[in-house]
């Protein structure tokens, strides 16, 4: 379990949304507020690859430098 957060976390700042999806078994479903927000559709759930796709791209357009993801190594005190 921690090298799919690990995997995840890396995937996700480097903006690479192939390297998200690999992380998925078939027929995934993912459930985020930011779907309305970043596609445009009033679900919050995106059903397979097909829909998940264009949801981390979008993620991935979205991020700036001011939007930084940390793991949780980096929280720890």
């Amino acid at each position: 379990m921690d090298r799919i957060y690990r995997d995840w976390d890396k995937a996700l700042s480097e903006n690479d949304a192939e390297g998200l999806l690999k992380l998925y078994a078939e027929n995934p479903i993912i459930e985020s507020p930011l779907i309305p927000h970043l596609l445009g559709k009033e679900e919050v759930v995106c059903c397979g690859y097909k829909e998940m796709r264009p949801f981390f791209e979008a993620v991935a357009k979205w991020q700036n430098e001011s939007l930084h993801f940390v793991s949780i190594s980096e929280l720890a005190i």
